[in-house]
């Protein structure tokens, strides 16, 4: 059934009704199983659709609404065994725009759900990354988030990327640009 119900994800034709039932059939089979994870990564371009419809959200329409919180679900889901997959789909930048521009619309587990997507995705970047700069700026921003949670998940992920910088051997000076040390500071 996970193939099929991924294929539904990759169906530009399908109804956002029709899609927020598919993701939640699927976050019911990661439930039940995390094996569930490599049959869905395994459908090429699945974990990029689920991303895509992040970036396309409506937050006025109840339904796509729905949809948006169980997309990160499946995410958080698919991190837990497969974050590779969803970085090299877009998930990082997908979720932190969906955090930074829906965060206060969407219920406080989502929220969390998604700040937990974000600093298990953390943990791929490297310093050459080209949407780095992306990144930090978001980050940069949710240091100052009314959510404690969100703030220090934010903070996880600075201390993530600077240790990746180090063991790199690349000047963490990116990392700043963007006020961090006034943050840090403050």
């Amino acid at each position: 059934f996970l193939p099929a119900l991924c294929r539904i994800f990759l169906d530009e034709t399908a109804t956002v009704h029709v899609l927020e039932v598919t993701a939640r059939a699927i976050t019911y089979y990661l439930d039940v199983s995390a094996e569930c994870t490599r049959r869905i990564v395994a459908v090429e371009g699945a974990v990029k659709a689920i991303c895509h419809r992040l970036e396309i959200v409506e937050m006025t329409s109840r339904t796509s609404k729905d949809l948006s919180e169980q997309c990160i679900k499946v995410l958080e889901l698919v991190c837990s065994r497969e974050s590779g997959s969803v970085f090299e789909s877009g998930g990082l930048n997908c979720v932190l725009t969906f955090i930074r521009d829906h965060g206060m619309d969407i219920h406080k587990d989502t929220l969390h759900s998604a700040m937990t997507v974000v600093s298990r995705l953390c943990g791929k970047m490297e310093p050459q990354d080209a949407t780095l700069t992306t990144c930090v700026h978001s980050l940069s921003t949710l240091l100052k988030h009314d959510d404690q949670f969100v703030a220090d998940g934010a903070l996880r992920c600075f201390a993530s990327l600077a240790d990746r910088f180090t063991r790199r051997g690349v000047d963490p000076a990116p990392l700043a640009q963007h006020g961090l040390v006034e943050d840090l500071l403050h």
